[in-house]
């Protein structure tokens, strides 16, 4: 049966949180939502700018909107929203550093600058945000040369033959830290949280992560492992109620039935199929014949395998 699609209200919300869930089987599963609610999802291949275009399409621009930083998701709010404003999420630009230094650095400048990322968190007004990019800014001062160093092939052979790089930095890691927080802050993405559209102070600051779409992620998540025997149509049905049973105005599933029954009792529209469609693969993961596979890109659908409404 075919999942509701949440209606179209033109309510402009003062912070969405949209975040892609990889699922099984190749799939994204694309979610927006405010503080309290889900807003809108979409189903595809990948988290592309044409998956978070037909995520975003059908909602009025919002004022913040904050993105774990997909390429995908902020080319679309460049294109469909460009009075927007973007945050993003404190917490992934964390784990980005984490990754390049690791919890442990060895060197001091890494340490020092790990440190400067754990800030990130824990700010709550502008005054700390000034502080925090004073600090970050003197980080680059001071290791500026440290940075830019330079490590040849013939001082570490069995590295340039492996890479087949005649010559690279030194503490490449490091300066892609620091670069990558540089960036952000020249982009003015890391404190949006903090201030209203007219550049005052906000009071209370908006969120600065995408827990609470995470948080969602979380539920889907458990009722598909709950649900991990049913088919892939099945569990498509199952991730769509979650996240219609968490809109604003969710109807009950006696109201979906009687709509249902209203509109003629239609079908889940299919998309074309390709030309060389692999029809025992999708037999065994219980996908019907004709339908797409997440390889073959997002067509305009809502639902798993291909399914629109």
């Amino acid at each position: 049966m075919p999942v509701p699609h949440p209606p179209v209200t033109g309510q402009v919300h003062d912070q969405i949180f949209i975040d892609g869930m990889h699922l099984s089987g190749g799939w994204v599963l694309l979610i927006a939502r405010d503080r309290e609610h889900v807003l809108e999802w979409q189903w595809a291949a990948n988290e592309s700018a044409q998956a978070y275009t037909a995520l975003l399409e059908r909602l009025a621009p919002a004022d913040v909107v904050t993105t774990d930083g997909a390429a995908g998701a902020l080319a679309a709010i460049a294109h469909l929203w460009p009075a927007t404003r973007v945050q993003r999420c404190l917490v992934h630009v964390h784990r980005d550093i984490i990754r390049d230094l690791t919890m442990h650095p060895r060197t001091e400048p890494a340490r020092a600058l790990l440190a400067l990322s754990r800030r990130l968190t824990s700010i709550t007004s502008v005054d700390q945000a000034s502080a925090w990019l004073t600090m970050l800014h003197d980080f680059g001062h001071t290791f500026r040369e440290w940075m830019s160093q330079r490590t040849f092939a013939a001082q570490d052979p069995a590295w340039a033959s492996k890479t087949g790089k005649t010559w690279w930095y030194t503490h490449e890691r490091t300066r892609r830290a620091y670069r990558r927080l540089a960036r952000l802050a020249r982009q003015g993405v890391l404190f949006t949280y903090l201030t209203n559209p007219d550049g005052t102070p906000a009071d209370p600051p908006a969120c600065a992560t995408t827990n609470h779409v995470e948080s969602i992620n979380a539920v889907v998540r458990e009722l598909l492992h709950a649900h991990r025997g049913a088919s892939a149509y099945h569990q498509a049905v199952i991730a769509e109620w979650a996240l219609l049973l968490r809109t604003p105005q969710p109807p009950t599933p006696t109201e979906v039935l009687t709509q249902r029954e209203h509109d003629g009792r239609p079908t889940p529209r299919r998309i074309p199929t390709p030309k060389h469609p692999n029809h025992t693969d999708q037999k065994r993961h219980g996908i019907p014949e004709g339908t797409p596979t997440p390889e073959e890109g997002l067509w305009p659908r809502k639902g798993w395998a291909g399914r629109a409404h």
